[in-house]
């Protein structure tokens, strides 16, 4: 993309700061999930990775170790179209009992684990999947029992990878 994604704007405001407020009607603690290097606002309470792995699987674990035994919420910042509908519907249909909740695009049954809700439990499973070298939090989803929602609507799960996108 060339630029911070999460600083785009889409509901008048830049991208991180919406769904940090979005979150905050739902969970009684948010995090921007960064790495080091990412200058977030201490109003946006940053939260750096922690682990030396890359990709979003650090982020889910850092959120999860912060959080004690509570689950995690993850939304990537690139997904413009996720609303007050969306975080109701994923809370709403969780189930405990599995490792994550999560939505599934109704097209192609694809799991979307940037749009999820996952399960403290998931915390030393995803330790060990990591172990073994590989980092996709979509593997990692389907080798354990989740809980999968089928999506309304379609358009939740546009990503912004493109400037000619926004």
């Amino acid at each position: 993309m060339g630029k911070d994604k999460s600083l785009i704007s889409y509901h008048g405001k830049p991208h991180r700061e919406y769904l940090f407020e979005l979150l905050k009607e739902f969970c009684s603690n948010v995090y921007t999930s960064c790495n080091a290097e990412q200058n977030v606002p201490d109003h946006l309470n940053p939260l750096v990775d922690q682990y030396q792995i890359g990709g979003p699987l650090n982020g889910i674990l850092t959120g999860l170790a912060q959080g004690g035994e509570s689950a995690c919420i993850a939304i990537a910042v690139d997904m413009p179209n996720v609303d007050r509908a969306t975080i109701k519907r994923l809370l709403d249909e969780r189930d405990m009992t599995k490792v994550a909740t999560c939505f599934i695009t109704t097209q192609t049954n694809q799991l979307e684990p940037l749009l999820a809700l996952w399960e403290y439990k998931a915390f030393s499973l995803i330790m060990d999947f990591v172990k073994t070298g590989n980092l996709s939090p979509k593997a990692f989803l389907e080798l354990h029992p989740i809980k999968k929602i089928k999506a309304d609507n379609s358009k939740i799960f546009l990503n912004i990878n493109y400037p000619n996108e926004e």
